[in-house]
């Protein structure tokens, strides 16, 4: 049966280990350029406790490079004993807001 509508991907989980730097990257399945302007966010969590984490966009690649201090106040905001999930949010311009991945956040 057809779907309408955009599906993220899912299962996409993020590690944070204490005193260690976050880098990762996300690239396009077909490795076509992003459109300029378009802005990548992960955002770890949700409410008062949500972590924001803009990525660099370049071509077709999006990736992160968090210092471990920015890593180690996400651990101590996040890590609440329950599920924390993460999600990447996609931005073009155009007014949508797209959840490219969802998964949840472990703590290494």
């Amino acid at each position: 049966m057809p779907t309408l509508g955009w599906t993220p991907i899912t299962g996409v989980d993020v590690n944070l280990v204490a005193d260690t730097d976050f880098v990762a990257s996300l690239h396009t399945s077909d490795n076509s350029a992003l459109p300029d302007g378009t802005q990548v966010t992960l955002i770890l969590g949700s409410g008062d406790t949500a972590v924001s984490w803009p990525a660099t966009v370049d071509g077709s690649t999006v990736s992160w490079q968090v210092q471990s201090d920015a890593v180690d106040a996400a651990i101590t905001a996040l890590k609440t004993g329950r599920p924390v999930k993460a999600k990447t949010v996609y931005s073009n311009g155009s007014g949508l807001d797209l959840v490219w991945t969802t998964g949840q956040v472990r703590f290494g």
